[in-house]
């Protein structure tokens, strides 16, 4: 229903917003955590701009820990969504 549907969003959103903040907070682990909660509830939604987002923010969140092959991989996963 609309409102399932809603639902899933505010949490994927909700899970994003609390993964960017933990990585300004510095706390990567947290933070890739929450990521991929937030990635998992976009595409339970067919959310398709949002698993994007999630991803590209995972990639910046990699490539910022020093893990560039794993950046690449988010990145270029993130371009085709």
């Amino acid at each position: 229903t609309l409102q399932t549907q809603r639902s899933g969003l505010l949490y994927a959103n909700t899970m994003m917003n609390l993964a960017d903040l933990h990585r300004d907070l510095r706390d990567a682990e947290t933070s890739m955590r929450e990521y991929r909660l937030a990635l998992a509830a976009f595409q339970a939604e067919g959310a398709h701009a949002g698993v994007g987002h999630v991803l590209e923010s995972m990639g910046v969140l990699a490539f910022d820990s020093d893990a560039t092959p794993e950046a690449e991989r988010y990145l270029q996963q993130a371009l085709q969504a």
